[in-house]
């Protein structure tokens, strides 16, 4: 049917086919499988995982692809970081660009290993508004020239901002280390890293403008000024003659106030009580009007409530200070332990030691971390020992479980001194009488770090 050349031109083309198929075939085996990439994301903020994605053409590894979040394989969070890792290839002469679609500000640093090669990492910032959450892009891994990692942020202010970060952090770790009793245990520290941190959000216009960084830097300074300010107020709380850190408190708790989110109604409060606290004795008005904020900002700060209640007691305004007492047993019914706190105080002033006794014990029932609670029960145990061993040993205990919660703490420190020295004037145990001494050394030791701490930062 078929002539013979028809037959041969159809066996030439199809073992031709069964050629050109395993040369295609062998092509496709041998093609490169692209560079190795191992990318590493670090961002400033809780980073939602669905926010940050890769895009471009020429990835290789299908387990990651443009419609699918980038950071599958790695994604943590921890201490308002977010921390995101992820390998794939990338062919030559392509590029791949890292997204990021939060609202607002987007900051942080990227790293990259290419094919086994660091890549200098690179920061970004990028501060313009985004209300869509449209995706922005952040950094471009660009090998279709050069191997080269491109920052589509502003790096340098990005950089600014990460030192000062560094450094804070640094102070914060410093200062949790120090309250936690553990070592280093040198307060001068702290105090250097929060003047670097300090310095450079003072010096380098982090918060010129009104952009939305600005605003973001703002709130961030706002914490610095007040964590800051809190460590004044310690070295104060340690050593009450020291008059130039509660300045220096109420300098920073005046900048964290003006810088603060006025929404983050909790720790503003705070901040009026701090710096109400560490006024000096005679500016009364100044006082009052800081607690009254205070409370005006937060109507659960017993603290505020508390002091109040203590300024109107010493200045005889009856009334005034029935008022406050009121309201405090109306908003401890919540079950709030600020308020709690204060209205067990206010009770013992009052010498109505049952009512106090209960308020506190109900306290630590709810929540036996709290170390203030602790140490106002052992004040109020060793207040009504009335030379019972039995009394003292609790308030002694109490006061213990106050020091396990805050070792740093000279105040608590000092009652548990009392309260050893109380009772081996009952018992004349010499042990007892060097467990008195040993909290004597351990708190003079405190206080006076605390104090050359202020004297050298003073200078």
């Amino acid at each position: 049917m078929f002539s013979n050349s028809f037959k041969q031109l159809i066996a030439s083309l199809l073992v031709g086919g069964v050629f050109i198929a395993a040369g295609l075939a062998a092509w496709y085996l041998l093609l490169p499988a692209g560079f190795p990439v191992e990318l590493e994301l670090t961002l400033l903020g809780d980073v939602p995982e669905e926010s940050l994605k890769i895009v471009g053409e020429g990835i290789a590894n299908l387990s990651v692809t443009s419609d699918k979040p980038l950071f599958s394989v790695d994604y943590q969070k921890n201490n308002g970081i977010t921390t995101a890792k992820t390998k794939f290839n990338i062919f030559h002469k392509k590029s791949v660009s890292i997204q990021c679609s939060i609202p607002g500000v987007c900051l942080g640093t990227v790293k990259v290993n290419l094919d086994g090669v660091a890549q200098p990492s690179v920061s970004f910032l990028l501060k313009e508004e985004n209300p869509q959450n449209s995706p922005r892009t952040i950094a471009t891994l660009d090998i279709s020239r050069s191997e080269k990692l491109i920052s589509e942020g502003d790096g340098t202010m990005a950089d600014q901002y990460l030192e000062m970060k560094k450094y804070s952090d640094e102070a914060k770790q410093l200062l949790a280390d120090y309250t936690a009793g553990k070592v280093p245990r040198s307060p001068s520290q702290i105090l250097d890293k929060y003047k670097e941190a300090v310095a450079l959000y003072e010096k380098r216009g982090l918060t010129n403008g009104d952009d939305a960084f600005a605003k973001f830097v703002k709130n961030y300074g706002a914490s610095l000024y007040a964590a800051r300010g809190r460590f004044h107020y310690r070295q104060r709380e340690g050593n009450p003659s020291a008059a130039s850190a509660a300045e220096l408190a109420v300098d920073d708790f005046t900048k964290a106030i003006e810088l603060y989110n006025q929404n983050d109604r909790p720790h503003l409060s705070d901040l009026y009580l701090l710096r109400g606290d560490m006024r000096k004795s005679d500016e009364i008005e100044q006082k009052r009007a800081d607690y009254k904020k205070a409370i005006e900002v937060d109507t659960q700060n017993g603290a505020a409530y508390y002091y109040i209640w203590a300024m109107d007691n010493k200045y005889n305004k009856k009334p005034d200070a029935d008022a406050v007492v009121k309201e405090l047993e109306k908003n401890h019914q919540t079950g709030n332990a600020r308020t709690g706190l204060a209205l067990g105080s206010i009770y013992q002033e009052q010498k109505k030691p049952a009512e106090a006794e209960k308020i506190y014990k109900d306290i630590i029932d709810q929540n036996s971390s709290i170390a203030m609670a602790w140490s106002k029960l052992g004040n109020l145990q060793l207040t009504y020992a009335n030379n019972e061993k039995k009394k003292i040993l609790e308030a002694i205990s109490s006061y213990s479980k106050s020091i396990d919660l805050d070792p740093m703490n000279p105040i608590y420190i000092k009652r548990r001194e009392e309260a050893y020295k109380a009772l081996f004037g009952l018992t004349k145990d010499k042990n007892h009488e060097k467990l008195w001494k040993a909290d004597e050394k351990r708190r003079n030791e405190i206080q006076q770090e605390l104090t050359n701490c202020s004297i050298a930062y003073n200078h």
